[in-house]
């Protein structure tokens, strides 16, 4: 009796919290919420951006855990989810039919589209639905299309890079198609033309006479009369030309607005008897302020003085002839193939052992990551693989072959997108064929340079600003607008150099970073 006056005296002993502090409590719960999916790191190590859409609301099923909600539930959707992702799981990280991805591209973006308004439209209950098994119900807006941005996020952030990937076909015909005007049974002569594109829309073209310059519309400007050159490498102000000549073994430098040879310093392989006779120098590359350039002949590297051709270092890389080399996007590393079946990484500017990488073949091509530091992709010359590593952390990230044996003739990244152009090559009977995808990650094919399948590439590079691309192929260059009539992802360019004749050339802001 006692205890029954008590409660009908105090009905309210217990402390029950206001409607303000319940309030405070529900957003700081969703702010914990929001940062934790901003900052999810996945497997790779990457930063997970959430972009800001509607909200959703998620309601917890107050049944058995174990026991998925059947209420509303389409079965056939979720049977549809099920066979999909079996699907995946057996093809992922097998072979990749790429020629057939080539093939089919118009067809998937149709059904990506068809997928997408049957979802906006709501046609079948359930299709958008992400997890097989409901266990809560997540109430989305009308209207919002939810599932397209959710689609959108995934396709963005798959992959084990950056990238931005293209919703629909955007290469179409070639906007220039330039041909020589030098004599084919001269240029016939020649095994190999060295070719460079320079951040000036200005391409010099190696040829039995000499050098050519030509402008972006295939007017000549200028015709240096030498020997038949090897390499030819515009700098990265778009001035000078460093380019060898193996017939007198010499390296010689050229400026374009003085119109004259600055220097001329024997190659390495004069020096020494061993070597023989005929010079291997096949790779230059310059430095970012264009003070020093690198040279390769016989498996060696030399770092020259730009101003005065002076030898400053020499390293013994390789035991056979390098066939490239590449600078890092921040110039930290440098890599170097060769026929010695490895690819070794040095430390810049010391050129200190890294890393070594050996394959079972020679390696072509290689690319690195436009913004990530170390991360470098390796295309296989007889399995046709991709490979990608991280030189930092001395890991291989990712591996596929493809479905066909050919091999990598070149790899090209996009800043603006951080797509990554393949040229492959493989044999069909006697026959050499060609595909050009484009890959926003090492399974999915999102686009390709619409080229003949028999033709074969002499030379392929982006234009500094990569938003145009030049192919030669048959002595025909082609310029191609890699975004098509559309912008591409970042607009904000800052210029590479103080001078006032670049412009636009490199990206200040874009999506990928």
């Amino acid at each position: 009796m006692l205890l029954i006056n008590f409660l009908q005296i105090n009905p309210r002993l217990w402390f029950l919290p206001s409607i303000s502090h319940q309030a405070t409590a529900d957003e700081s719960r969703e702010r914990c919420h929001t940062q934790d999916l901003c900052m999810a790191k996945p497997d790779d190590g990457k930063t997970v951006r959430v972009r800001p859409g509607l909200p959703i609301v998620r309601r917890i099923y107050p049944g058995d855990r174990f026991i998925p909600r059947r209420h509303g539930y389409n079965f056939q959707a979720a049977s549809y989810h099920l066979s999909t992702r079996q699907l995946d799981d057996s093809e992922n990280k097998r072979e990749i039919d790429y020629c057939k991805q080539v093939e089919l591209l118009d067809v998937t973006y149709q059904r990506e589209a068809m997928r997408a308004m049957m979802m906006s439209q709501e046609c079948v209950p359930g299709l958008s639905q992400r997890r097989i098994l409901q266990t809560s119900v997540e109430l989305c807006p009308r209207g919002s299309n939810n599932s397209a941005t959710q689609g959108r996020s995934e396709s963005e952030t798959k992959g084990k890079w950056k990238c931005a990937p293209r919703k629909k076909r955007l290469i179409k015909s070639a906007e220039k198609m330039l041909s020589l005007s030098a004599d084919q049974s001269t240029l016939s002569s020649i095994i190999a033309r060295p070719i460079d594109w320079s951040c000036m829309d200005v391409f010099v073209v190696g040829c039995q006479n000499g050098l050519t310059i030509y402008d972006s519309n295939g007017t000549m400007l200028d015709t240096l009369l030498s020997d038949i050159p090897s390499v030819v490498k515009w700098s990265n102000d778009g001035v000078k030309i460093a380019c060898t000549f193996p017939s007198s073994k010499e390296l010689r430098l050229y400026d374009s607005q003085k119109k004259k040879f600055l220097w001329s310093v024997p190659c390495f392989c004069s020096f020494h008897t061993f070597v023989a006779s005929s010079c291997r120098n096949c790779c230059i590359c310059w430095s970012h302020d264009d003070r020093l350039i690198v040279t390769s002949c016989s498996g060696t590297l030399s770092v020259l003085q730009s101003s005065t051709g002076k030898v400053l270092q020499r390293k013994h890389a390789h035991f056979s002839n390098i066939m490239t080399l590449n600078f890092s996007s921040n110039f930290k590393y440098l890599v170097s193939t060769a026929k010695d079946n490895c690819v070794r990484i040095h430390t810049w500017p010391n050129l200190t052992d890294w890393y070594n990488i050996e394959f079972p073949t020679f390696v072509k091509a290689v690319a690195w990551h436009p913004e990530k530091s170390g991360l470098l992709c390796i295309g296989g010359s007889k399995d046709a693989s991709l490979s990608l590593w991280n030189v930092n952390t001395y890991a291989m990230i990712d591996y596929l072959p493809a479905k066909f044996q050919g091999c990598v003739e070149n790899l090209a990244w996009n800043k603006l997108s951080g797509e990554l152009l393949v040229h492959w090559s493989y044999a069909v009977g006697r026959k050499r064929h060609s595909v050009f995808p484009i890959l926003a990650n090492f399974e999915r094919v999102v686009d390709a340079i619409p080229l003949d399948k028999d033709e074969q590439l002499s030379f392929l590079k982006f234009n500094a600003a990569h938003k145009q691309l030049v192919t030669c192929c048959n002595d025909v260059f082609s310029i191609w607008n890699f975004f098509g009539d559309e912008k591409p992802p970042g607009t904000q360019c800052r210029p590479l150099y103080s001078t006032a004749k670049v412009r636009g050339d490199i990206v200040r802001s874009n999506w990928i970073r």
